[in-house]
């Protein structure tokens, strides 16, 4: 269990120095079950920039459902 918890936070570690990295204009990319990784043309670019387009679209729309959503919502669902 301890072994999970470093694991986390080397991964956790990991993405936001990747993180940094990228808003300091270096192209790092990822896609799911294969990793980060540097692009080394445009087709691989491409493939970085629409995973992470298509994270903030769902993002916004998770936002967008919980600013507009009734307080009570909760309540009509059980009832």
């Amino acid at each position: 269990m301890y072994v999970l918890n470093i694991n986390f936070l080397i991964l956790r570690t990991l993405q936001a120095r990747i993180e940094f990295l990228q808003g300091k204009g270096c192209a790092i990319g990822s896609i799911d079950n294969i990793g980060y990784f540097a692009p080394l043309n445009e087709e691989e670019r491409t493939k970085g920039i629409t995973k992470k387009e298509n994270m903030a679209y769902s993002t916004l729309k998770a936002v967008m459902g919980v600013r507009s959503a009734s307080l009570d919502w909760l309540d009509k669902m059980i009832d």
